[in-house]
């Protein structure tokens, strides 16, 4: 080989092991980069789930019930719901007596709500509250011996309570009765509607304060 030939020789050797390395540079900072790329968008996902995990907690923590607030209310639909569960239910006084403090305790809250949780428990409370004193209307109504039949003629307040509560109320067919306007209602289906919804309501209030819905 000549002196010429040698070097050319020389120098393309040269050459190729520099493209050599320079490709293999090059992957090694392709490789450096995808990896940081990767662990750029690890530490992203890891970010955001840190950051929804806090919010969920600081959400959960700020919907939490005082449960010392609602003491009282809480205890007083306790003795509701033992009134209605009974075979043998108290005096209409004392029911009448129940209802009041029940309203009591209701009023007492009105306003001093401070989450979407407290808001809805109590919401839950006026319902039954509003059921429980409509069935004691219409048992004493029942128990002065207004029903004919097992039906009973009442005024158009009865319309939206059947409406609320979910039982019917039928318009007399003359609709007009002494200058009023008059509905037939039984008695055993409204009682039944109204318990039910005294039971429901009181039960979604009591699992919201004691953290259990």
């Amino acid at each position: 080989m000549s002196p010429s030939n040698h070097a050319l020789h020389q120098t393309a050797a040269g050459a190729n092991m520099s493209d050599r390395w320079l490709i293999a540079n090059v992957r090694r900072t392709r490789m450096h980069r995808n990896r940081s790329i990767r662990l750029a968008m690890c530490y992203r996902l890891a970010l955001r789930f840190v950051l929804a995990l806090a919010v969920a907690i600081v959400a959960s923590a700020c919907n939490r019930i005082d449960q010392k607030k609602f003491d009282g209310l809480y205890r007083v639909g306790k003795e509701v719901e033992v009134d209605i569960d009974s075979s043998s239910r108290v005096r209409v006084s004392e029911s009448e007596k129940l209802l009041k403090r029940f309203k009591t305790e209701i009023s007492l809250l009105q306003g001093r709500t401070d989450n979407k949780n407290e808001m809805a428990a109590l919401d839950a409370y006026e319902n039954a509250a509003a059921a429980y004193k409509s069935f004691l209307d219409m048992r004493d109504l029942d128990l002065r011996g207004d029903a004919v039949d097992g039906r009973m003629l009442l005024g158009d307040g009865w319309v939206a309570v059947g409406s609320k509560f979910n039982f019917k109320v039928e318009a007399t067919p003359s609709q007009a009765v002494d200058k009023y306007n008059w509905y037939w209602v039984n008695v055993s289906d409204a009682v039944t509607a109204l318990l039910a919804a005294v039971k429901n309501n009181l039960t979604k209030a009591n699992n919201l304060v004691n953290g259990t819905s």
